[in-house]
C-alpha cells in the first residue's frame, strides 16, 4: 500500500471519528499516545491473527471520544522494538510508519502485515513468584477486546479464507426524480407533476481489484445499502441493489447493440462474478413520499458479502449537494467530493 492510500484511510477514519461515527474498521485500532508496551504487543497479537493475511492500520493520536490530539514521533523506534521484544520468535512486520499532518496536530499511522500468523507474545507472569506455567499465548482480538484464541479461533485461523477485494471508490451521486406514471394518452412512462412520490436513486463507480486469482462472487441479496440525510436521525434503506460492469452502444451491422465494457466482469440477474481488475457500477433506488430535499449532504453506506468471505466489504462516504439537472427531470443531487477514496472491510 502506498504512502497516499494510507493517509487517505487515515484521513477519512479522523473524519469518522470526529463527526461522532463509530470507528467500524476491523482493521483499524485508534490510540490517543503510545501504549504500554506488553498491552500493545498483545493487542497488535490479537489484532494480527484476527485479521488472517490483512493488514491493520494502527493509528497513534486519535482518540475515540476527542477525536485527534496529536502525538510525537520521536519514541516510535524504541517502542516498536520493546513491542517486538515481547513476541515469541516473530512479530507482525511494520511495514510503513507515516507520520500525517492533521489541522496543527500530527499522527502517526502504523501498517503492519498479518500474513505469518499465528502470532505468539510472551506471558509477563511467567517465572515469577506464583506465575504459572503458561510460558506463551496466542491472542485473539474479538470487536474491540483481546483475549486468549480459542479452539474455535486457532481452526479459522488455519483454514483458507478468501481476501476481499479493493474496492475504490471513482464516483458517486445520489439523485431524486418525481415518480415514473403513465400517460394516459399514450400509455408511455412520463414523470409524474404532482410529485406525491418521489424517486431516490444512487450510482457509485467503483474500480475493483481481486488480491487473489480466485473468482470473487457477490449475490445481489447479501448487499445492501442505506442514506442518512444531514439533520434526519434516522437512516433510509434503499432496494434493488445490483452490481454490473459498465456498457455502452455500439454500432454493428447497420444496429445498436448494448456492449459490455469489461473482459473481467460479468453479471446475472442475481449475482456479479469478478474475475480480475475492472471497473463496476453500484445501482440502488428507493420510492419515498415526498418531502424536503434542502439537505446540505447526504451519507451513504453500503455492505457487500461476497461468497466463502468472513466479512463484509463496506463504505461509508458523504456526499454533498450539487445543483441538479433539470433537463434530465432532476430534482436534487448530491455527489462525491473530488478525490479518490478505497473501501474498507468491516
Amino acid at each position: 500500500m502506498r504512502a497516499h492510500e494510507i493517509e487517505a484511510w487515515v484521513l477519512r477514519v479522523t473524519q469518522q471519528v470526529e463527526s461522532g461515527q463509530p470507528n467500524e474498521d476491523f482493521r483499524v485500532e485508534l490510540k490517543a499516545e503510545w501504549p504500554d508496551v506488553q498491552k500493545a504487543a498483545r493487542q497488535i497479537a490479537g489484532h494480527a491473527n484476527a485479521a488472517r493475511g490483512e493488514p491493520i492500520l494502527w493509528i497513534i493520536g486519535v482518540d475515540e471520544i476527542r477525536g485527534v490530539v496529536g502525538v510525537d514521533n520521536e519514541e516510535l523506534a524504541d517502542w516498536s522494538a520493546r513491542v517486538s521484544a515481547e513476541f515469541d520468535g516473530l512479530a507482525p512486520e511494520l511495514v510503513k510508519n507515516l507520520n500525517v499532518p492533521v489541522r496543527e496536530r500530527t499522527i502517526v499511522a502504523l501498517l503492519f502485515d498479518t500474513d505469518r500468523a499465528p502470532y505468539l507474545v510472551k506471558n509477563p507472569a511467567y517465572g515469577q513468584p506464583k506465575g504459572g506455567p503458561v510460558q506463551l499465548e496466542v491472542p485473539w482480538r474479538e470487536g474491540n477486546s483481546t483475549g486468549t484464541a480459542t479452539r474455535s479461533n486457532l481452526l479459522r485461523l488455519l483454514s483458507p479464507m478468501q481476501k476481499n477485494p479493493s474496492f475504490e471508490v471513482l464516483g458517486a451521486w445520489l439523485k431524486v426524480y418525481s415518480e415514473l406514471v403513465q400517460d394516459p394518452l399514450t400509455g408511455d412512462l412520463i414523470h409524474s407533476k404532482q410529485r406525491t412520490n418521489l424517486t431516490w436513486k444512487l450510482n457509485m463507480d467503483f474500480y475493483v481489484s481481486p488480491r487473489t486469482d480466485d473468482r470473487v462472487v457477490i449475490p445481489f441479496h447479501r448487499c445492501a445499502a442505506a442514506v442518512r440525510l444531514s439533520e434526519c436521525a434516522d437512516e433510509t434503506g434503499l432496494g434493488g441493489v445490483v452490481l454490473e460492469p459498465l456498457t455502452s452502444l455500439a454500432y454493428r451491422g447497420g444496429t445498436h447493440i448494448l456492449r459490455v465494457d469489461s473482459l473481467t466482469i460479468e453479471s446475472t440477474k442475481y449475482e456479479t462474478l469478478i474475475r480480475g481488475p475492472g471497473r463496476i457500477l453500484l445501482r440502488a433506488e428507493v420510492d419515498l413520499p415526498n418531502g424536503s430535499l434542502a439537505h446540505e449532504t447526504a451519507e451513504v453506506r453500503i455492505q457487500l458479502e461476497p461468497v466463502d468471505a468472513d466479512r463484509p466489504i463496506a463504505f461509508r462516504e458523504v456526499l454533498h449537494q450539487t445543483p441538479p439537472d433539470e433537463k434530465n427531470h432532476e430534482l436534487a443531487c448530491w455527489a462525491l467530493d473530488p478525490g479518490v477514496r478505497e473501501g474498507h472491510t468491516s
